[in-house]
């Protein structure tokens, strides 16, 4: 078990299930799997994979703004 937790401390997976980022990728991904499933969604596919991907896109360099916001916030009141 103690190998197990450090194979998994090693690949990053205890940091990367607890991402946000990670977390909107899949649901993305879940909802264009789903999607593809829906028989009257056929037609609307293209629409719908550009729209979910654009959404995830945008989620995730929101994600990513917020902690270099957070980031350089924290580094200007050590500084200070």
């Amino acid at each position: 078990m103690k190998q197990l937790t450090q194979l998994l401390n090693a690949l990053y997976l205890p940091s990367l299930l607890k991402s946000k980022r990670f977390w909107s990728a899949v649901f993305g991904l879940v909802a264009i799997v789903v999607a593809a499933y829906q028989p009257g969604l056929e037609p609307y596919m293209p629409q719908f994979i550009t729209a979910a991907t654009v959404a995830v896109m945008m989620l995730v360099g929101g994600y990513s703004l917020q902690d270099a916001v957070a980031a350089g916030v924290n580094a200007y009141m050590e500084y200070k």
